[in-house]
């Protein structure tokens, strides 16, 4: 027995690096993205705040219910459990 936890204690502490390896490199990318994300908000809303779509007429509404959608998307993303019919094939 005790041979047997010599031989697998190694391996553990391996397992138990990686771990840890892999939970910082996923810190640092939920991190990343989540700036990332904060930034495509506050040019989103930037964007629609000056109305600088540069559309005007009827063109204008299209581009403001664009505008509204790409907000409710941005403040409401859909849960992991919900389905996203244009991602379904």
């Amino acid at each position: 027995m005790q041979l047997l936890i010599t031989q697998l204690e190694p391996l553990i502490e391996q397992q138990l690096m990686n771990i840890y390896n892999w939970q910082q490199s996923s810190q640092q990318a939920e991190d990343a993205l989540s700036q990332v994300m904060e930034a495509l908000q506050q040019s989103l809303a930037e964007t629609l705040a000056n109305g600088s779509l540069g559309l005007s007429g009827s063109s204008g509404n299209v581009a403001n219910h664009m505008g509204q959608m790409a907000m409710a998307m941005f403040w409401n993303p859909p849960s992991p459990e919900q389905e996203i019919p244009y991602l379904d094939s």
